[in-house]
């Protein structure tokens, strides 16, 4: 017996999403993560207290603006969904192992 250990693809994806879902919780919590969060948020408040002044007719500084509260959002949602999936992720590996 060669003690390798085989893990269908199922596992193996869910296992990789766990510790992806760690790896950003890990990531959120450092002193970078907490950075790119702030400016982040920044970014969109920022962006959005000039979308509420933003002359209704300018279409290009709309949409500027609007970009800028997506890419920032973007970044956060990335973050937090990945974490969302690796707890989904770990709680079904919990389940196949009861």
């Amino acid at each position: 017996m060669s003690g390798n250990i085989t893990i269908d693809s199922t596992t193996k994806a869910l296992m990789d999403d766990a510790a992806t879902g760690e790896a950003a919780r890990m990531f959120l919590q450092s002193d970078l993560g907490k950075y790119i969060i702030a400016e982040a948020t920044a970014q969109c408040d920022e962006a959005t207290a000039e979308l509420i002044d933003c002359v209704p007719t300018d279409s290009v500084k709309i949409a500027e603006l609007q970009f800028s509260i997506h890419c920032a959002k973007g970044a956060i949602t990335w973050l937090t969904d990945a974490i969302t999936r690796g707890d989904q992720s770990l709680r079904l590996l919990y389940e196949q192992h009861d």
